[in-house]
């Protein structure tokens, strides 16, 4: 009996040290340790280089055996502190964007025809991000939309109910900053990336106007909420392009109009809120260390 306790603990002991291991469809072997399996996903650590890293694969991707190698080579908790596969990520990028908010009512075809050549427009901008794991990033969102046009002799409807012929301009900017959070699922060779993203913050909108021979500034400012879509190409370890997808969304409800004499305060009606809300299809290079 003495002889069976100790052969028990044995072979206890060896399957507890045991790894598993996971191949890729790209044909990789990982001698690593399977610490869970949900919602499509295989979450595993391994040793690399000396430390211990946390990432996950797809169930589409690779196939996995438990306790298949007899040696362990996944360091214990109490060992050096596991390290990010990227510490930060610095996307510089631009593109198109396409307001999305609706016209007013009772404009006249003039009218109408110039402010949709407003609501088309280009962006450009930078995501600086700090990896808090090797799937969730942190970090500051900067980016600027710019929108022009002018038109001569157009035909404006006044508020009183009667209209004039006069030279218009527009020249529009509309600055977003804020936090952003993502996350971002690697493929198995570490060399795409598909990436969410959510961001909140402050949207500043200035427009720099003519009407005739007199000129003024619009200026005013919202909450903006940001959502996105991304897919990188990594084409060395540390430098790729990408790109993405977003929607940027935000209402103003008063403007401050100034001109070389004086400003106001105008406070919107419901029926005259100005939506920000946007599209931006973006093209950009990728930076990671």
């Amino acid at each position: 009996m003495r002889s069976f306790i100790v052969l028990f603990i044995i072979l206890f002991v060896r399957v507890i040290q045991a790894q598993d291991l996971i191949v890729t469809s790209e044909g990789d072997s990982l001698n690593c340790k399977i610490t869970s399996i949900k919602n499509d996903f295989i979450y595993f650590s391994f040793t690399h280089k000396g430390e211990k890293r946390n990432t996950i694969v797809h169930m589409d991707q690779a196939r996995y055996v438990y306790n298949f190698f007899k040696t362990p080579t996944v360091i214990d908790q109490d060992q050096p502190k596991i390290k990010n596969l990227y510490s930060w990520r610095l996307a510089l990028y631009g593109g198109l964007s396409f307001r999305t908010g609706k016209l007013q009512d009772g404009l006249n075809p003039q009218e109408s025809e110039y402010l949709k050549e407003l609501k088309s427009g280009s962006n450009y901008g930078f995501d600086l991000s700090l990896f808090v794991s090797d799937i969730i990033g942190v970090g500051l969102r900067i980016n600027t939309y710019k929108s022009r046009n002018s038109e001569r002799n157009i035909l404006i409807g006044l508020p009183d109910g009667s209209s004039i012929i006069n030279d218009v301009s527009d020249n529009i900017s509309i600055d977003y900053v804020g936090p952003v959070v993502f996350s971002q699922l690697f493929n198995a060779g570490k060399s795409h990336a598909l990436l969410f993203d959510f961001s909140i913050g402050y949207l500043r909108y200035q427009n720099n106007a003519t009407f005739g021979k007199n000129s003024f500034q619009i200026l005013s400012g919202t909450l903006g909420l940001g959502f996105g879509v991304g897919y990188d190409i990594l084409v060395s370890k540390n430098f790729g392009v990408g790109i993405s997808i977003s929607a940027l969304t935000g209402t103003l409800t008063k403007l401050k109009v100034s001109n070389s004499f004086s400003s106001v305060q105008v406070k919107l009606d419901e029926k005259e809120y100005e939506s920000l809300t946007r599209i931006d299809l973006t093209l950009g290079l990728r930076f990671y260390r």
